[in-house]
């Protein structure tokens, strides 16, 4: 049995000594923090709200992305593994079967978004890990993605205004050309208020309207280029 596979079945194996055998449940909170991986062995999995899950390439030394799904076949072939060497210490039934149902899965995933959770600037400063996405390999940033984004495409024009739905909306397209990590819409907004109001003096309005009557929030006197016209702005 390799090392992995060692620890693959210590791990379940604790998960279902916590466990209930009469109703046959299986510990979600333990198995979702056991998807984080065992470190010594340079394995490792964090989710970002904005991006998904990313899991630590040994071979390249860097984050790779990943979906809910795969991360949903990784936990069925740890169950699978862990029946495989469990012996007559569990039922390899439940396991096999009830642990590996989809809905059972995808809830034990869903709730590792939770326990695995990083910080925002997970990939910034000069002691963070490297990403690996679109074939390239991509260096810890100095500064996070919206305020990059923000002093680049935030520029005064009299009358203008920057819609906050419609900057996110640019901010996730410039992500995906440069291959950035992402962040939350909140996140997003809180930025792109504190730094509007340092560069620029001008304050997150609730009044603005957008062309079809509805009011928003955004900013007067802003446009984002190059390719952002100015709007008329409705606001008092």
């Amino acid at each position: 049995m390799t090392v992995v596979n060692r620890f693959v079945r210590v791990l379940l194996t604790a998960a279902m000594m916590q466990s209930c055998p009469s109703s046959a449940k299986i510990n979600e909170d333990f198995l979702a923090a056991m998807l984080s991986g065992e470190r010594r062995l340079g394995h490792r999995m964090v989710y970002l709200p904005a991006d998904g899950f990313w899991f630590k390439d040994p071979r390249l030394d860097a984050f790779c992305p990943t979906t809910d799904k795969k991360v949903e076949i990784l936990l069925s072939n740890y169950l699978v593994k862990c029946a495989e060497g469990m012996g007559g210490n569990v039922d390899a039934k439940v396991l096999i079967k009830e642990h590996r149902r989809p809905r059972v899965l995808a809830g034990i995933v869903n709730r590792a978004k939770t326990v695995l959770e990083a910080a925002p600037r997970f990939f910034e400063g000069a002691s963070a890990s490297r990403r690996y996405s679109h074939g390239r390999l991509l260096q810890p940033t100095s500064s996070s993605s919206p305020e990059d984004f923000i002093h680049g495409a935030f520029v005064p024009r009299e009358g203008g205004i920057v819609i906050v739905s419609e900057a996110y909306h640019e901010f996730l397209r410039y992500c995906e050309m440069e291959s950035l990590a992402r962040v939350e819409f909140a996140r997003f907004k809180e930025v792109a208020k504190e730094l509007v109001m340092e560069k620029f003096q001008l304050g997150l309005r609730h009044d603005i309207r957008t062309p079809e009557g509805r009011q928003t929030h955004g900013w007067k006197h802003l446009c984002l280029v190059p390719d952002a016209p100015a709007l008329e702005c409705d606001a008092a």
